[in-house]
């Protein structure tokens, strides 16, 4: 399993995981092309777009890849209504009005295991950023979102936002910073031997 980095305009991480020709996106912002050009060049299929949040730095390529590559979308049922709405993914606060419509949307709660080939994505439902912020434990790899970034943690003054569940999310995922590589949704990884 190899990880590439791509990072936004808006400073936003979007990883492309490969395996055995397979790949997963999370998180998919900024250039739809280039992500897909990422892809293509791993010689990969797209097979699963996974987001930790609805936020519109985290979704502003899902439509052109979703359309592009026939993969399914992955979201918390609670972050849904953020695709669609430009208040609760805050899009306007860059004047923009960003409303995304893909077919293929599955629904997850927290606590589901995701497999794609031999790529294994354990779902941690981690609300506190929005009241649907999900982490995906992959191996050795912790995929945060904006629930953890190396120097903090995402903000709470947003609609969707669920400060009341904040610091259970992070004492949940806590233990695994140990053993597991973090991967945020923006800033630098924390890599673990």
């Amino acid at each position: 399993m190899t990880v590439q980095t791509i990072t936004s305009n808006y400073s936003t991480n979007t990883y492309i995981i490969c395996d055995e020709g397979l790949a997963v996106v999370i998180d998919p912002s900024g250039d739809a092309d280039k992500i897909g050009r990422c892809i293509r060049e791993n010689d990969c299929k797209l097979v699963a777009i996974l987001l930790t949040h609805g936020h519109f730095d985290h979704i502003d390529a899902l439509q052109k890849l979703a359309v592009t590559s026939g993969a399914p979308t992955y979201i918390s049922k609670n972050d849904v209504a953020m695709l669609s709405d430009p208040h609760l993914n805050a899009s306007w606060l860059v004047f923009e009005n960003l409303s995304v419509a893909v077919d293929n949307v599955n629904l997850l709660d927290g606590g589901e295991e995701l497999c794609f080939g031999k790529m294994r994505f354990k779902v941690l439902a981690t609300p506190g950023h929005t009241s649907g912020s999900l982490c995906y434990l992959s191996e050795r790899a912790l995929f945060s979102g904006d629930t953890l970034f190396a120097d903090g943690y995402g903000r709470t003054d947003l609609p969707n936002s669920a400060p009341e569940q904040y610091a259970s999310s992070l004492l949940s995922i806590n233990k695994l910073l140990k053993t597991c590589t973090l991967y945020p949704g923006h800033g630098r990884i924390i890599y673990k031997e």
